[in-house]
């Protein structure tokens, strides 16, 4: 890097030195684009923890005619192809598959008929949660809402250094440094005020993709229940389903109906609506995602070795992916937390003895095969 570029690098870090902990929040382990420079000057108020200072009615005007625009023509920059599913010919799918395993189930008579869509109104304010797990969700997702709605961006070096930036920018966004306590906190606060202002927000409550092997969805950050439950909004699932995360496999999309959560406490809230997002992923999953041990394994010996190939190729359709952060900012309770810190301790020791040899490799091996934590 170029002394020039070096000296404009730090005086950009000054000018974030409130909004970031170090350049790499900004540009992740790669070095900066064309296109960072600009966008780093320009955009570098869409961090203030100030959300007054951040969205007027005039420019939400706007941007509901340039998402007219998006709507029509955003399908041809999606590398596949959306599909919106039909909810009763999964759920009848999933009969017909339960009925060949021999076990004894009604048929709701209601499956029979045509799905017709989620029940929407055009006139009300909602919250889109989606599922994280490839490039073109957020994508997938702007187009699966009836409306504009403001999406909440926390991958700051694919906003800083690519044209996703000024097309999230152009759509309407709210920016988080999840690195920064601070900027986590606000960015519930700017929800609510793009709520309370008529506009409808994107969110992705895993707050990370989902790279687990046993998992259908992550835990959820409890932040959608907050922003629901301060401003009376319902909730809309947005799932999607791909077989192939890193290939060029088709987008298949269920659009849920709107969910109140001011009925629940928080617990019951979160549980019942990833509960509610991973049927509908299995239900896809199951009718979708059939494959056989060969195609599944390749040339791999053991399907670890095949999961860490996909994960591999899955993060290099991101053009700055910043493991530092992608590594940690999936929702961890407590006992959770203290669990892993106890694991990573023990893997650490190097005086293994015949008493602890056993403890050492186990926790060695829990840690090797948590991809949730190594991508």
């Amino acid at each position: 890097m170029s002394k020039l570029k070096e000296k404009i690098l730090k005086k950009i870090e000054k000018k974030y030195q409130d909004k970031i902990i170090t350049i790499k929040d900004l540009i992740g382990n790669k070095k900066p684009s064309l296109l960072f420079y600009y966008l780093a000057n320009h955009f570098y108020y869409l961090l203030d923890n100030d959300e007054n200072k951040l969205f007027s009615e005039t420019i939400m005007k706007r941007r509901e005619k340039i998402n007219k625009i998006i709507k029509k023509y955003g399908h041809s920059f999606l590398k596949s192809k959306q599909v919106f599913e039909d909810r009763n010919e999964l759920k009848y799918y999933d009969y017909q598959e339960q009925i060949k395993l021999g076990e004894n189930v009604v048929l709701d008579k209601n499956i029979l008929e045509k799905d017709e869509g989620a029940n929407l109104k055009k006139d009300e304010i909602y919250i889109w949660i989606a599922n994280h797990g490839f490039k073109d969700d957020a994508l997938a997702t702007v187009l699966s809402a009836n409306k504009n709605a403001y999406i909440l961006f926390g991958s700051l070096p694919q906003f800083y250094n690519t044209i996703d930036g000024i097309i999230s920018w152009i759509n309407g966004v709210i920016l988080v440094n999840r690195k920064v306590a601070s900027s986590r906190e606000s960015s519930i606060k700017k929800c609510i005020t793009v709520l309370k202002m008529g506009k409808d927000i994107i969110i992705y409550p895993e707050g990370v993709w989902n790279k687990c092997t046993d998992k259908l969805l992550l835990h959820l950050w409890p932040g959608i229940y907050k922003i629901a439950k301060e401003t009376n909004v319902r909730v809309v699932p947005v799932i999607h389903y791909k077989k192939d995360l890193h290939k060029n496999d088709i987008i298949h999309t269920v659009v849920d109906d709107p969910i109140d959560l001011t009925k629940y406490n928080e617990k019951e809230a979160l549980t019942y609506l990833r509960d509610k997002m991973a049927y509908w992923t299995y239900l896809m999953m199951q009718k979708y995602g059939k494959t056989t041990r060969d195609e599944l394994l390749k040339y791999h010996y053991y399907s670890v070795e095949a999961w860490e190939e996909q994960l591999k190729e899955r993060i290099k359709t991101v053009d700055y992916y910043d493991p530092e952060i992608e590594t940690t900012a999936d929702y961890q309770t407590k006992k959770e937390m203290e669990y892993y810190k106890a694991l990573q301790d023990i893997a650490k020791i190097k005086n293994i003895t015949p008493k602890n040899a056993h403890s050492i490799v186990m926790a060695r091996k829990i840690i090797r095969n948590n991809f949730q934590r190594r991508y």
